[in-house]
């Protein structure tokens, strides 16, 4: 059981990630100078709004938006060209982490923007279920990726990771476990959730997250961007591979379908999304079964899986140009 004290941290942990804070830099405070820090935050919104009319903020300094905490994850502070990564993240250990040095400098491709951090399976299943049913996505900060930490996954785990999962308020889940019976992670494997046993290197763990991220050409980028309906400014976020889209059946399906077109190439390219696609999930398959050329095994995955959905955009041009109607 949790004391009272970790789990008002916690809650103090996602409210000032939630302003941008990152927890590495904020872990070693009390739970007193969280509170002052998050005060501070409510008192800057205060001042703003009301323009110093209001008798109560008189002698009140607001909080500097220019202080080394609040500009840790400021876009004006971060290195020109450096894309985001709007990521949520279950349990404080991994927030942690993916904020050390040694997993920045690993992850050199963009850098993780921790939108959310929830303590546990619980907490991250009930804000995605009261998001959800308020129908408030809009007015809370999207995260594209979810990482999530369980040292050991029970079905009564795997039963609220594929709850948050059937949210679909994130286009990519990666959950590390340490132990999980083999029914419970064929299952969720079946759900398109990625799964990898730690321990993790830093390195290992960069080239995991490495591997859902489109291969990035400006034009990729803006492409994936512009069809995700991001509520993040595509100018400094770097997207996420899609999940695929049409099924074996349904490219089968187009494959066979005569055509006004005497070259054939919804055949084709219906066969290459097929063996693309295989690929994809044979490159993910070996990133997490074993540590063995770890970077090859991410490069290959994040390139097939970039090709994979490009052609499946090539297909709905097709598709419309012969009245086709698919079906995901």
């Amino acid at each position: 059981m949790y004391k009272q004290s970790d789990i008002e941290r916690a809650q103090l942990f996602k409210q000032l990630s939630e302003k941008g804070q990152s927890i590495s830099t904020i872990a070693k405070l009390s739970n007193e100078e969280l509170q002052n820090l998050l005060r501070n935050y409510k008192l800057a919104q205060l001042s703003t709004r009301n323009s110093n009319t209001d008798d109560s903020l008189k002698g009140v300094t607001p909080f500097s938006p220019a202080s080394a905490l609040e500009a840790f994850y400021d876009p004006k502070v971060l290195q020109a060209g450096t894309r985001l990564v709007h990521t949520a993240v279950v349990g404080l250990s991994l927030a942690r982490r993916l904020e050390g040095a040694k997993f920045i400098q690993a992850f050199d491709r963009a850098r993780l923007q921790l939108n959310h951090v929830f303590m546990d399976m619980h907490e991250a299943k009930d804000f995605g279920e009261n998001l959800k049913r308020s129908n408030s996505t809009q007015q809370s900060p999207q995260s594209q990726l979810i990482v999530i930490s369980q040292n050991a996954l029970q079905q009564l785990n795997a039963d609220e990771i594929d709850s948050l999962n059937q949210t679909n308020l994130f286009q990519k889940m990666i959950v590390l476990y340490q132990f999980a019976p083999s029914a419970v992670l064929d299952s969720l494997r079946n759900k398109n959730i990625i799964l990898k046993r730690e321990p993790l290197t830093e390195g290992e763990l960069a080239e995991l997250i490495s591997s859902v991220l489109v291969f990035d050409t400006e034009q990729t980028i803006a492409t994936f961007s512009s069809t995700q309906n991001q509520s993040f400014p595509a100018s400094n976020s770097l997207a996420l591979i899609p999940p695929r889209k049409y099924s074996d059946e349904t490219l089968l399906r187009v494959a066979t379908m005569p055509t006004n077109i005497f070259c054939e190439c919804p055949q084709h390219v219906s066969e290459i999304i097929s063996h693309l696609a295989s690929f994809e999930k044979y490159s993910q398959d070996c990133l997490s079964q074993t540590h063995d050329d770890k970077e090859l095994h991410g490069y290959l995955s994040s390139v097939s899986g970039t090709a994979r959905a490009l052609f499946e955009l090539a297909l709905e041009k097709l598709a419309a140009y012969e009245g086709i109607a698919l079906e995901p």
